[in-house]
């Protein structure tokens, strides 16, 4: 066994900073809060330093609330955004459906297969974009091909 004093096991508090390196060059990320804890260091009386322990507490609140604020911002910039790109994405959907509809009514019509249901594919590949629905662009289409006009001969009938 080593003839070591118990004082050279346990070194006074004075000491601690010559066994444990204390790298002051690594600052608080809040300068502010810096200052305060610097403030507190030259405090003269229990109320200062009580002061400035209120001061650093309000101060963490603060950065607490702005990280929060921070992340809701966040938040609400990729809910818009994934908005924005839902909304483009229908409309694409909307563009290709009405390009694929016409394309299909103008080759229909060349045969003799369907002659009523090539031009309802060509007027909804038109109509469909702008935001018309299929029932309203069918109804259109009886209208246009004469239905539509036994409906007016009962109402004139009527009156």
């Amino acid at each position: 066994m080593t003839n070591d004093k118990p004082e050279d096991l346990f070194p006074s508090n004075k000491d601690i900073s010559s066994i444990i390196p204390v790298d002051n060059t690594q600052s608080s990320l809040d300068p502010v809060e810096e200052i305060l804890y610097e403030k507190i260091k030259s405090a003269k009386t229990p109320e200062e330093t009580q002061n400035f322990l209120n001061l650093i507490e309000q101060r963490q609140t603060q950065l607490a609330q702005k990280k929060y604020t921070n992340f809701q911002l966040q938040e609400s910039q990729n809910q818009i955004n994934y908005e924005r790109k839902l909304i483009r994405f229908q409309d694409n959907i909307a563009i290709t459906f009405s390009i694929i509809a016409i394309i299909v009514g103008i080759g229909l019509s060349f045969t003799d297969v369907m002659p009523l249901v090539s031009p309802l594919l060509i007027v909804l590949g038109f109509v469909k974009p702008l935001g018309f629905t299929i029932k309203e662009v069918i109804e259109l289409m009886i209208s246009l091909s004469g239905g539509g006009n036994s409906e007016q001969k009962s109402k004139n009938e009527d009156s």
